[in-house]
């Protein structure tokens, strides 16, 4: 047993770790926790450069798919904290990921969280974010299409870019099982047209 013991220490080198549960109530903790592989290092880099790229008036949006448990949120939480702090983005320990972050000195961006598995629909989630963020009610912003409704939240953005970082909630009573992604699709077909990126 003790050699199986060693072999393990041979192949991982065990660090310490902070512990954060909902990456979204602290984006400075969030970022303090993550630990950067090259993959990351590499996602975070290209996804703030086409941040940093996007032309006048243009729009991206990028997806991140992968089995539960891998860190995708903590990714999103980490890329929106970067996106929104200027701040934050000078204590970024990993060299290639400071330098993308380092280009977006001097913007701002507006970041607005989406929580999936909060309400019955995407589009419901989507307008409580805005409703929250922009202000207004709910029911002004449900309803209408998903084009519409990033366009009336890219006009209330100041000419800021708008940064919309769709996840699935933290403390969501049970697992999302519905599909999102034809409402997703129409929402990245509608950033790109407009000053919004969508993560």
């Amino acid at each position: 047993m003790k050699r199986i013991q060693d072999k393990i220490k041979d192949l991982v080198e065990p660090q310490s770790f902070e512990q954060v549960g909902n990456y979204v109530e602290d984006p400075a903790q969030a970022l303090a926790a993550y630990r950067f592989t090259d993959v990351t290092s590499d996602l975070l880099s290209r996804w703030l450069d086409a941040l940093t790229e996007l032309p006048a008036g243009k729009g991206a949006a990028r997806a991140l798919a992968g089995a539960r448990g891998v860190g995708k949120s903590h990714t999103l939480a980490v890329f929106g904290a970067l996106a929104g702090s200027e701040r934050l983005r000078q204590g970024v320990e990993d060299s290639h990921v400071l330098a993308s972050a380092q280009r977006l000195a001097g913007r701002r961006y507006l970041v607005v969280r989406v929580e999936r598995g909060t309400r019955p629909t995407l589009g419901d989630e989507l307008a409580a974010s805005f409703a929250a963020f922009f202000g207004g009610s709910e029911a002004q912003w449900g309803g209408r299409e998903p084009s519409e409704v990033l366009a009336v939240a890219a006009s209330r953005s100041m000419g800021e870019t708008l940064v919309v970082v769709i996840d699935t909630a933290f403390n969501r009573p049970a697992r999302v099982s519905r599909d999102d992604g034809p409402y997703l699709g129409s929402l990245a077909a509608a950033a790109r047209d407009l000053n919004v990126f969508l993560a």
